[in-house]
């Protein structure tokens, strides 16, 4: 039997999944390692289909707390901070442990909430992200514990792992924890064997169903996945909640398992023009030549070579304005250099980048993906 949870998954290209920190311990709080090499078995799988995997993977507090024989009721931030170092180790090693006898490389991404809003850094993340993913390494990505205190104080991965869904355009979302879904409330009381298998809309009805207890071994709830499904649909990017504490989670859930999905109303990349066309604070912007024009309607990026001037006060990562020769604004796009490098390359072919900035990150100056044509 399946569901339609597990067709948006088989039709998906590119697929974030997030693992909650329980999901790594057994009952007896030691580390379920047989558990990791299932779901590893399933990533696999998955890549062999030519699927792209992004794993988010809590934890590292935790086995940094256990190797310290330390309680996370401790509330130390201190140490919960150098027990995320120390337990970030061990959790890229266990990931990369399984996925060396595949030959496949495994990545390590930290990062704070700052590097997803953060326009420039949010270039930078995505690049590199998207550079792993054509090397056919898996990213393991977490949050940045050692530097950034608010996950560590405020929430969890979950709504980090829907800001990576949202950087890189992802089909779907999938948060494995210890929750089942979003369950029915009824006379105040939690049926937890009511699942609600599908929503098409966050509305206030939906909201007076978040659970806001805490779950054990997680520093998140309810509420944190409803933010994180808010994030993801509005971005185009459909988002499952599962329970993930059975041996192979995603084949269960390919065949059926109950969870509950979010509906996105858009794609990710047409989500992600409209917020580019959205923009208001417009630094810089730059005028082209017809052939440029004519590229950009036929789908291409926009290269230094059709570049005729540029103006403004901008760093990589800004949204700018392209209009043509005579003036008129015809498209918005996310530069992917500065001011000052663009002054440099403009009208020049994309080899010669190299040989003036004596580095190069892109060969695009906008990529088609972060440019809206106007009207």
């Amino acid at each position: 039997m399946t569901n339609k949870a597990s067709d948006y998954l088989n039709a998906s290209g590119r697929i974030v999944i997030k693992l909650g920190s329980a999901l790594f311990f057994d009952g007896a709080n030691n580390f379920n390692q047989q558990w990791l090499k299932s779901f590893c078995q399933d990533v696999l799988l998955l890549k062999k289909q030519n699927k792209e995997i992004i794993i988010v993977a809590s934890g590292a507090i935790n086995f940094g707390l256990r190797i310290l024989n330390k309680d996370r009721d401790d509330h130390d931030l201190n140490l919960l901070q150098a027990a995320a170092s120390i337990g970030q180790i061990e959790l890229i090693g266990a990931f990369k442990s399984i996925f060396d006898d595949a030959d496949i490389p495994t990545a390590q991404v930290l990062l704070t909430s700052d590097d997803c809003d953060n326009r420039r850094r949010h270039l930078n993340s995505l690049n590199t992200i998207s550079k792993l993913i054509i090397e056919n390494a898996i990213p393991i990505i977490n949050e940045n514990d050692t530097v950034a205190t608010e996950e560590i104080k405020f929430g969890d991965n979950d709504r980090l792992a829907a800001k990576v869904a949202q950087m890189i355009s992802a089909d779907v979302l999938v948060l494995f924890s210890n929750i089942k879904g979003l369950c029915l409330i009824e006379d105040g009381k939690l049926i937890e064997d009511k699942i609600i298998s599908e929503i098409n809309k966050i509305d206030q009805n939906i909201e007076n169903l978040v659970l806001a207890q805490k779950t054990k071994g997680s520093a998140g709830g309810m509420k944190t996945k409803i933010d994180a499904a808010k994030i993801a649909t509005q971005s185009g990017v459909h988002m499952i909640i599962a329970d993930g504490r059975s041996e192979y989670p995603l084949s269960t859930l390919l065949n059926g398992g109950e969870c509950t999905l979010f509906k996105a109303n858009t794609t990710p990349l047409r989500a992600k023009k409209q917020w580019i066309l959205s923009a208001i604070n417009i630094k810089g912007e730059v005028r082209i030549d017809e052939g440029a024009w004519q590229a950009l309607n036929n789908g291409k990026s926009l290269l230094p070579s059709g570049i005729l001037d540029c103006s403004g006060s901008f760093e990589k990562g800004a949204i700018i304005n392209i209009m043509k020769d005579d003036g008129q604004i015809i498209a918005r796009g996310i530069t992917s250099f500065s001011i000052s490098d663009l002054k440099k390359i403009k009208g020049q072919k994309t080899s010669a980048i190299h040989s003036i900035l004596g580095f190069v990150a892109n060969s695009e100056v906008i990529h088609r993906d972060n440019l809206a044509i106007i009207g």
